[in-house]
């Protein structure tokens, strides 16, 4: 349990890096690409130092990069890309609490896929979370959003960001197949996927920059944020693949929840956002929710 709240706690603080990054160098789909083909490379060299003999004689049948190359695709390339564009119109706050649609959206996903089954007491949770988040996203105090950018496209953010999250809960599904089937480091995996997803974010950075991108002109902090970002993306993903192994994905993205309680922390303490005991009182809402839904899963699956 403490590694998805650790989880949720830095992929929060992803979000405001990435909003930051992004205001000074709205450049989403470079900054994109970089994070990408930059986490690629660590992880990449990682795997051939510590796990050279996999490294050398990876190989998987068609099905197995069909899985591999849609998750990079998806998780990689449109999702990283389309959070970073999300932020340029709506606030890290309100993404936050996007974010915690992922366990509605898994969950639907997979009960059309017929993949899982949710019992009683998993949909009693589900309810409770989501009776929890409709307060929090009726709060107008917490509904501060990037207007000085462009105050008649916030809905276009929030909307680009609320679609991102559905590939984003698809693409884990996707992963979450992989792993089953197939055994392999999962720093090589990774940086497989994340060399694809930045070589895709590549074409999207021809496509929309041509040959201007040679003269982009960047921030004197662009270098420190972008590798704040950089080891941020890569401590969260390296953790949700862990947690992958050992959680279903439903309870993964439920348990999602927690980043609007962490958006609500970050907002106060760096941007002056109020915390009102409504907002109090609907987290309270969402962790009951959490609580229900993590005792169905404990029968099941082991903690630590």
């Amino acid at each position: 349990m403490f590694l998805i709240i650790l989880l949720y706690a830095v992929f929060s603080a992803m979000t405001f890096i990435n909003s930051s990054l992004i205001a000074t160098n709205p450049y989403p789909f470079f900054v994109g690409m970089l994070r990408a083909l930059g986490s690629s490379a660590i992880l990449l060299s990682y795997s051939w130092v510590f796990f050279r003999k996999e490294t050398v004689q990876f190989s998987l049948p068609k099905r197995g990069w069909k899985l591999l190359l849609t998750y990079g695709i998806l998780i990689h390339a449109f999702v990283m890309c389309g959070f970073s564009y999300a932020v340029q119109y709506a606030d890290p706050v309100s993404i936050c609490f996007i974010v915690a649609s992922g366990p509605f959206l898994t969950a639907i996903i997979q009960y059309f896929r017929k993949e899982e089954y949710l019992t009683y007491k998993k949909t009693i949770g589900l309810l409770v979370g989501f009776l929890g988040l409709l307060p929090i996203l009726m709060i107008s105090e917490h509904a501060v959003t990037a207007g000085s950018r462009a105050p008649g496209l916030v809905w276009w953010g929030n909307l680009i960001a609320f679609l991102s999250m559905l590939v984003f809960s698809y693409g884990w599904i996707v992963l979450k197949q992989f792993l089953k089937e197939f055994s392999h480091p999962i720093q090589l995996i990774n940086g497989i996927a994340m060399l694809v997803g930045g070589l895709v974010s590549a074409v999207f950075v021809i496509f929309v920059h041509g040959f201007s991108v040679f003269s982009l002109t960047f921030s004197y902090d662009f270098p420190t944020l972008m590798m704040a970002f950089l080891a941020s993306s890569l401590l969260t993903y390296m953790l949700y693949v862990y947690l992958l192994t050992k959680y279903s994905p439903t309870f993964i993205s439920f348990a999602g929840f927690l980043e609007p309680a962490f958006g609500l922390f970050y907002g106060a303490v760096f941007m002056g956002y109020a915390v009102t005991g409504n907002a109090l009182f609907a987290l309270l809402v969402l962790f009951a929710g959490l609580y229900i839904f993590y005792l169905e899963e404990l029968k099941n699956t082991p903690t630590f």
